[in-house]
């Protein structure tokens, strides 16, 4: 067989690096306007913080109660074991592993700093994305809310004099689709190249993502 000419090749490498230039360009590329997305793990919950802002405002109908607010903190999980009012519950933790249950998404405002908000966090990683990106990332999130059949959102539990609210989700929790899993998910739609299927836990998660944007916070 013929040795393939060096030629042809040096041609099929030129005729791919846009397609790879197009993928990177499209989280990194600085000449966007880019838009700070913090992942963060505190104790049992894993979430994502962001600005409220109009395009935040316009993405996810939900975050219109908290237009006051500065940031959003947003997570998924277990209807029970999210809005129970002990810390942690063991029957209710292994109970949402086990038994495939309802889910709600959880929003959280905050008017502080940034960096207040993060603070006591166990791990912090800061994406930057464009505005194409981060809108898919919304949209993924404002798809995982229930609707009733007037098409309204469905408020499950209210905390902390309206600072936050549950809403049902129309996704099943268990074992194999945790919140770790959920935020995997909404950074494949944002675009980035990940397998949100193996991802379980938190380390999982962190590993996964951590080379996309900046760790600022790893309490090991």
């Amino acid at each position: 067989m013929k040795t393939p000419n060096k030629f042809l090749i040096v041609i099929c490498i030129l005729w791919l690096l846009p397609a790879l230039y197009s993928s990177l360009y499209s989280i990194t590329d600085s000449s966007q306007k880019l838009n700070n997305v913090y992942l963060i793990k505190s104790r049992w919950h894993t979430g994502l913080i962001f600005r409220v802002d109009e395009l935040s405002l316009k993405n996810i109908e939900a975050i219109r109660l908290f237009r006051e607010m500065k940031y959003v903190d947003i997570g998924w999980g277990d209807r029970d074991f999210y809005q129970s009012p002990k810390d942690f519950d063991l029957y209710l933790a292994f109970k949402a592993l086990f038994i495939p249950s309802e889910s709600v998404v959880r929003i959280e405002g905050y008017n502080y700093e940034i960096e207040d908000i993060i603070s006591y966090s166990d791990f912090c990683i800061r994406f930057a994305l464009n505005e194409n990106n981060l809108t898919n990332l919304l949209k993924f999130i404002d798809s995982s809310f229930s609707r009733n059949n007037q098409n309204k959102l469905v408020v499950t539990l209210k905390k902390a004099r309206g600072r936050i609210f549950f809403f049902k989700s129309k996704y099943s929790y268990h074992i194999f689709e945790t919140c770790n899993k959920w935020v995997a998910k909404g950074f494949a739609a944002a675009g980035f190249d990940i397998s949100p299927g193996w991802i379980i836990t938190s380390e999982n998660l962190f590993e996964e993502v951590k080379k996309f944007g900046k760790v600022i916070i790893w309490k090991q």
